[in-house]
């Protein structure tokens, strides 16, 4: 079970600004948490993955007013990955090498 804090920014870093089709997506998104870390987009064999959770179900719905929306059901909470500074500046444009190179900098598995 997650253990992190649980407040707005839980919330926000599972939510993106516009609705994204599957077919539409990239290699990452952005979330709508403090700082804006990346949500990782990647397709296994057929399985598509955010961050590390599997969407197991995606609903296509239509607002009242015609625009397209999606709700991707995933099987874990999406852990965010950001800086253990809290730094709002710490936040822009986290890259993988980032990780590789000074992980200590993160709060990975906390």
């Amino acid at each position: 079970a997650f253990k992190g804090l649980k407040d707005e920014n839980f919330i926000l870093n599972h939510m993106v600004s516009s609705s994204i089709s599957q077919a539409d997506m990239g290699e990452r998104l952005t979330s709508l948490m403090q700082g804006h870390p990346p949500i990782w987009v990647r397709m296994i064999t057929s399985n598509l993955y955010v961050n590390q959770a599997r969407v197991v179900f995606t609903y296509a719905l239509e607002s009242s007013s015609g625009k397209k929306q999606f709700l991707y059901l995933i099987d874990s909470v999406l852990e965010p990955l950001v800086p253990s500074t809290g730094k709002v500046e710490d936040f822009v444009d986290i890259k993988a090498g980032d990780l590789l190179t000074k992980s200590e900098n993160y709060r990975i598995g906390d």
